[in-house]
């Protein structure tokens, strides 16, 4: 006789159907698991080539009749994703995987202000960098939405110490991993671009290319030919250079050969892309370019040299950028000849011991203003000799003056006769009629190169002298420092004496300081700062050959 089952026991039997059902059309009709990510792949041996082959996930799924399933596109993320170093805080996006802004916080020397400088803007979101092109994947674009990826990216709770960024090509063949890291030196980053090939044919790419963007600037050259405060695009390989402010560039401009480092070059910044091995050391590019502006940004480009892909494989390409201050501490730090960014001009033979013997006097007092004056003073001791000759010359051409004027009454009429003369005359008092313009013929190349050293000095940007000068780099607020030197200067061109009595150089003698003046008022302070001190050493070495010529003569009369 058949016992009736308890309903418990039927309500236990429903239920274990019930899942044996959801199983079987979870098995049939639910996607199966993804693939591994490329991250996750052991690398296939090492190296220490810039570009490093490694295993790859298995491909994507295909379709039956032969390609490969369409891969959903992520969101734009609204938040940018944030990594702070000792030196800077970088803002990041996930369109283009990319740097959207760059804020230097230490030393508060260099602190970006609301404002930005240069490379490093506040309307940074025109400027994106760090953005990626690979010519062999047309899909891949400088604005293509990366996916985040949080699990192999490593947060710190209030920002990111690794970020990892995704890209899968629509059909699924190709993955592109973008992965940033702090560096230990300053102002640096670590970029790790990893390619996947996710078919079973082995691909080869011409480059991968890292682009680096910063708007083009309002400044213009100076009357000295600077191009300060005007950026740069800027290309630096081991044979030959390129470099050329945005303003007024119609042409691209390239290096293609042992490229050493690209990027655009500010007045005292710079923001840099260098390739490396997986080790970190320097590595070769193949080629740097930059070209005009669009929308008055400037982008420069740098391209590692062609790579092969293996089929269900991957290869590695590592970058290091720097975005920060020029000075040799830093730059130095990096080995890919970042200092021959610093630009020093045609008389660099003259500025870069300047800028040395600059930095030298700044380790002794530790103000930048006193190591100007320092440094003016030494480089008057070094031309004391022969400026004391020039200044010794001109007394004596002013004894004869009265004798020169007899000639010229003499001969007025027989100007070969006259020329040979006087020639004899300036022979007889030991002296030259361009005696005087040695010390002048000295000086010129001293102030440009100590200008061009003023303007290119990162060191010198924001700092503070003593009272109102607050900034070496900048234009004297007040302008009292062009006008003292107006003054000084007045008062050499009354103390120094005329090689001839000519009323149109008494008129420009006077006119002179004026034009100096006026010259000098949106001038670094700095530089200014130098003429001052180096005139008034003149008129004090003036006063002081005069005052030995005087006592030369009285002994001469009294012995």
């Amino acid at each position: 006789m058949n016992e009736e089952v308890p309903n418990s026991q039927r309500n236990i039997l429903i239920f274990l159907v019930a899942c044996a059902v959801l199983f079987a059309v979870g098995q049939q009709f639910l996607p199966a698991p993804a693939p591994a990510p490329a991250e996750q792949v052991a690398a296939a041996g090492s190296g220490g080539a810039a570009i490093v082959a490694a295993a790859a996930p298995a491909p994507a799924a295909v379709a039956p009749d032969g390609s490969a399933s369409a891969v959903p596109q992520p969101a734009v993320l609204t938040t940018p994703q944030i990594m702070t170093t000792n030196s800077t805080t970088y803002a990041f996006t996930n369109v283009g995987g990319r740097v959207s802004k760059i804020a230097l916080t230490k030393p508060a020397q260099w602190a970006t202000d609301e404002k930005g400088i240069g490379v490093f803007p506040a309307g940074a979101s025109k400027t994106l960098s760090e953005g990626l092109l690979i010519p062999a994947i047309p899909e891949l674009k400088e604005d293509s939405v990366y996916e985040l990826v949080n699990s192999l990216s490593q947060s710190n709770g209030a920002g990111f110490d690794r970020l990892v960024y995704r890209w899968t090509s629509p059909d699924g063949h190709w993955q592109v991993v973008k992965k940033f890291e702090p560096d230990a030196r300053a102002f640096g980053l670590k970029l790790e671009v990893e390619v996947v090939n996710r078919t079973a044919t082995e691909q080869k790419l011409s480059s991968v290319d890292v682009v680096v963007a910063g708007l083009a600037g309002e400044g213009g050259r100076s009357f000295m030919g600077s191009d300060a405060a005007v950026v740069e695009g800027l290309c630096v390989g081991q044979e030959n250079t390129e470099r050329k402010p945005a303003r007024g560039l119609d042409a691209t401009k390239s290096v293609v050969s042992k490229v050493t480092f690209g990027g655009l070059d500010e007045q005292y910044f710079l923001h840099s892309v260098a390739a490396t091995t997986d080790s970190g050391a320097a590595a070769a590019l193949n080629r740097c370019s930059f070209g005009p502006t669009t929308d008055g940004v400037l982008k420069s480009t740098v391209s590692t040299g062609p790579l092969t892909v293996a089929a269900n494989g991957s290869a590695r390409a590592h970058f290091s950028v720097y975005a920060g201050p020029k000075t040799e501490q830093f730059l130095g730090a990096y080995p890919h000849g970042l200092k021959g960014s610093i630009n020093l001009g045609w008389f660099s033979f003259l500025a870069v011991p300047i800028r040395w013997t600059l930095v030298f006097f700044h380790g002794w007092v530790h103000n930048w203003g006193l190591a100007i004056i320092l440094l003016t003073i030494a480089i008057k001791a070094l031309l004391y000799l022969p400026t004391a000759k020039s200044m010794r010359s001109m007394e004596k051409l002013r004894e004869i003056q009265p004798k020169i004027a007899e000639l010229q009454k003499l001969y007025a009429n027989d100007q070969m006769k006259l020329a040979e003369e006087q020639m004899k005359l300036f022979k007889e008092a030991g002296t030259s009629p361009f005696g005087g313009c040695l010390p002048t013929l000295l000086q010129m190349p001293i102030y440009i190169s100590l200008y061009r050293t003023v303007w290119g000095s990162a060191e010198l940007y924001r700092a503070d002298f003593a009272f109102w000068i607050s900034d070496l780099s900048k234009r004297d607020p007040y302008f009292a420092l062009p006008v003292l030197m107006g003054v000084m200067m007045f008062a050499q061109a009354r103390l120094t004496p005329q090689a001839v009595d000519n009323p149109q150089m008494k008129v420009m003698q006077n006119i002179m300081p004026f034009l100096f003046t006026t010259m000098m008022l949106f001038l670094p302070s700095g530089l200014v700062l130098y003429i001052v001190v180096n005139t008034v050493l003149s008129v004090a070495q003036q006063l002081w050959i005069k005052r030995q010529m005087e006592i030369e003569k009285t002994s001469l009369r009294i012995s």
